[in-house]
């Protein structure tokens, strides 16, 4: 991750800029932090269920528990859902993190942002790097339905990691 990302045309077809490209400044970043790449504990959840979030648009879209990710950071022990994508499509089965934090709505977009995780068959840990959070769509196009954080998701703690606010 760089402290800033420059968009080359043309404009991909999922873009939120493709309507009107001309909206399009570069992102901003933190620098680079390695004080939050963070392995956490990865606790599988044993009954897998449903979870339903809402989204920016007042829709919902589900997705499946797939195991907490607990760490400690800022003097404080964090738990956080790590959920599964039950969309079809190419992102089907990748996991999914969408958290709030202390930097939520002054330095970084207010309704949170995502981090994508590999799976590992068998894997105890997990690797968390804020410095890749990343904001969703709706954080630029308002015609974009994005999820919003579980309530359990919410840091009591600022990450100041990843991309800021884009406005």
């Amino acid at each position: 991750v760089t402290g800033v990302q420059t968009c080359a045309l043309p404009i991909s077809f999922e873009s939120p800029f493709r309507a009107n490209p001309e909206r399009f400044h570069p992102l901003s970043w933190y620098k680079p932090d390695p004080t939050f790449r963070l392995q956490a504990d990865l606790e599988p959840v044993k009954k897998r269920e449903p979870v339903i979030l809402s989204t920016s648009d007042g829709s919902t879209r589900t997705y499946l528990t797939y195991a907490w990710a607990a760490f400690d950071y800022g003097n404080l022990r964090h738990r956080l859902l790590i959920m599964e994508v039950l969309d079809s499509g190419p992102q089907r089965g990748t996991l999914f993190l969408a958290f709030t934090d202390e930097t939520s709505g002054s330095e970084t977009y207010g309704a949170g942002r995502y981090l994508d995780l590999r799976k590992v068959p068998g894997a105890t840990t997990i690797l968390l790097d804020f410095n890749r959070a990343y904001n969703p769509y709706c954080a630029y196009n308002d015609t974009f339905s994005c999820p919003l954080p579980p309530a359990e998701n919410n840091l009591k703690s600022a990450i100041k990691a990843g991309e800021k606010d884009f406005h």
